[in-house]
């Protein structure tokens, strides 16, 4: 258990935390600022398994905050934009209505135009190689496809492909003279401020690995929470920008 009661500010620098809850309670946690963001690496994992003990209100593998404040601000980029062009399988770049500044080795995902189910998907997450032609233009590679997904939201089948396995489409068509455009959407999955929960793994020793190539997942679906909670006061100020969380979560528990 991490307690602040008064105020625990990240240094400007790559720093790890670990631990099974973080308890905020009427302490301060800043990672950074809306003024002044945080632009080295962050990496908060909380661990903890559905036995866990419970903190009273604010269960386990928690971030839990009462009646605190909590700045967490990562390095701002574009989160999401358009495909300026259609993408054609064999493909090993996309490129945008907008210029990005993604960092080489962050991982995107390319939104599926054609097919889309709860057990199937043809969205793509990809690790941007680098960019061209004023940041519009992004090369890619190692692109994961998932082709099934388990009740669970676990991916199933999936595979790993240097080129585009389908078509993401970019277009424009006129109907009753109306012009409507119809474009893929690209999101920047990847942030430098990361909270995770750990996969467990005296209970899942071999997890599954989510849609990104790299999150390990908790088979029991318990995973980290957020928890903000002041009944009947109104001091508690969270302020959130450009975070990252990963394998969050916790199933068969109302409110988690």
């Amino acid at each position: 258990l991490i307690l602040i009661e008064g105020t625990l500010i990240f240094d400007r620098t790559d720093i790890e935390m670990s631990a099974s809850y973080i308890l905020l309670r009427s302490g301060t946690l800043q990672i950074g600022t809306e003024d002044e963001p945080f632009h080295h690496k962050a990496l908060i994992t909380l661990h903890g398994h559905p036995k866990s003990l419970d903190l009273p209100t604010f269960g386990s593998k928690t971030l839990a905050c009462y009646r605190c404040t909590l700045d967490i601000h990562g390095t701002p980029r574009v989160a999401w934009t358009k495909l300026a062009a259609t993408s054609f399988p064999g493909d090993t770049h996309v490129s945008l209505v907008e210029p990005v500044d993604w960092p080489v080795g962050s991982k995107i995902v390319i939104t599926t135009t054609d097919f889309e189910s709860p057990y199937s998907s043809h969205s793509e997450v990809a690790t941007v190689a680098g960019l061209t032609e004023g940041g519009t233009r992004v090369e890619v590679r190692d692109i994961r496809g998932c082709r099934t997904y388990l009740d669970s939201g676990i991916p199933t089948d999936c595979t790993l492909s240097q080129t585009l396995q389908h078509h993401h489409i970019s277009e424009e068509v006129v109907a009753d003279g109306v012009r409507i455009e119809l474009r893929g959407e690209v999101a920047l999955l990847s942030r430098n401020v990361i909270i995770q929960g750990d996969h467990d793994e005296r209970l899942c020793p071999d997890p599954e690995i989510s849609t990104d190539g790299e999150t390990k997942l908790s088979c029991n679906q318990f995973g980290a929470q957020l928890f903000f909670h002041s009944p009947g006061h109104e001091s508690l100020i969270a302020k959130i920008s450009n975070l990252e969380i990963r394998n969050a979560g916790q199933a068969f528990r109302l409110g988690r």
